[in-house]
């Protein structure tokens, strides 16, 4: 499995007590140890050899037993990621841009994070498709709307009642085409660096990647994008 170096970096350092420049020279070290010919390739073996590394890394690397092991540990945590894969790019939606990614989240107790992706993964899944759902809707017609459900007070007492709802739109147009702003389900507002965003280019082109993000979702192929946008802190 490939290195995501600045993903990696980052997970490196959210999980141990290492600044960036001494997690990036502990990366640099393990890679140069496992693939010496390819700093940048595979390293599905750093389980095996955890502890051989340990100690090479604790030797040249300028950085105690305890931080050696939490590097090794934490980069074995990153590579057996189920969701190392599942990001979006422009690999996964060619002819697009992908302008701004979705933040890492702080995980402060990285088990208790990887155990609520596992149990919620699902219904985020649904509720970001509902969105995306919604835009297509109003991507296909300017006076789209859906059935939700308010309240309302009638004689004192708070009633539910249905409404229907128009959603805000996405995406927005500069000078170079059109962007879309990535949300969760039918939240309108944006959290800094919780929403992704995509160059789209022309309009013509904005209904098929909504309906190409429903389907990559509905596959669980943008897992991790969803789970960066949910995720504030954990």
């Amino acid at each position: 499995m490939n290195i995501h170096s600045d993903r990696l970096q980052d997970f490196v350092v959210t999980n141990t007590p290492l600044d960036p420049a001494e997690a990036e020279r502990c990366i640099r070290f393990v890679t140069r140890s496992v693939m010496p010919e390819d700093p940048a390739g595979e390293i599905a073996d750093v389980e095996q050899e955890k502890d051989r590394l340990a100690e090479a890394l604790e030797a040249s690397a300028d950085v105690s037993k305890a931080e050696a092991r939490s590097v090794l540990d934490a980069i074995v945590e990153f590579l057996n990621r189920d969701d190392l894969e599942a990001e979006l790019d422009e690999a996964s939606l060619p002819g697009v841009e992908l302008v701004e990614a979705a933040d890492e989240p702080t995980s402060h107790d990285p088990e208790r994070r990887h155990e609520t992706i596992q149990e919620n993964i699902e219904l985020w899944r649904r509720i970001f498709q509902d969105g995306i759902a919604h835009q297509i809707g109003l991507a296909r017609d300017p006076e789209y709307r859906y059935p939700s459900q308010d309240f309302v007070e009638q004689d004192g007492e708070q009633v539910r009642t249905l409404v229907y709802v128009q959603p805000e739109p996405w995406w927005y147009e500069e000078d170079d085409g059109f962007y879309l702003r990535l949300n969760f389900g039918e939240r309108t507002f944006a959290l800094p660096g919780k929403n992704p965003i995509i160059h789209v280019g022309p309009k013509a082109q904005l209904l098929p990647v909504l309906e190409e993000l429903h389907i990559l979702a509905g596959k669980g192929a943008l897992d991790g994008t969803i789970e960066k946008m949910v995720i504030v802190s954990r």
